[in-house]
């Protein structure tokens, strides 16, 4: 489907919904896969020396801007950070949005829909941070990216669709399976 759309979760056993901009009133969406990857809150020691660190930021809305997150400790570089809304509070299409990523946390903002504009609506966004690269994650080949600047507004308020280029972050797997870690001391 050439429309946007965000995955929402709409309780705590991972119940999900894709979720359209409100200006894309049509209520159909084709149907799309959908990755879960359920990490408990920590830092944890996934093998080969690297550092994952894995948390949540609650009472977060569109109105506060941006906010300064800090890693437990500091990574050796820039990680990549990847941060999703984890609630479906409120109807309007909400996305978790990052800036100032550094070796030692980032900015975090939560951003409606461009014709809805900053909304109070509380939601809680988890976020994970990780070393950049391929690796082997017990027997699952993954890698932590981000990719080069570009990026589209949606149109909800006008059909200018230019923006401040940006990065996309995303950590992939070559294959399902089930993820362990030590607690990273």
């Amino acid at each position: 489907d050439g429309d946007p759309v965000t995955t929402r979760i709409t309780s705590t056993e991972v119940s999900l919904r894709l979720d359209e901009p409100n200006h894309l009133t049509d209520g159909v969406h084709a149907p799309e896969p959908v990755t879960v990857v359920a990490l408990r809150e920590g830092v944890w020691d996934i093998g080969d020396g690297r550092r994952l660190e894995v948390a949540t930021v609650a009472g977060l809305s569109a109105a506060n801007g941006f906010v300064r997150v800090d890693f437990s400790s500091a990574f050796a570089s820039a990680p990549v950070v990847v941060a999703q809304v984890q609630t479906a509070n409120g109807s309007d299409w909400t996305i978790a949005r990052l800036d100032e990523v550094t070796a030692t946390g980032f900015e975090l903002r939560l951003q409606n829909e461009e014709a809805v504009g900053r909304t109070d609506t509380e939601q809680v966004v988890g976020w994970l941070a990780l070393e950049a690269g391929a690796f082997d994650w017990g027997g699952l080949a993954a890698q932590a990216f981000t990719t080069p600047r570009s990026v589209d507004e949606e149109r909800s308020a006008d059909d200018e669709t230019g923006h401040v280029d940006e990065r996309a972050a995303g950590l992939a797997f070559e294959t399902e399976g089930l993820l362990t870690g030590d607690l990273f001391i």
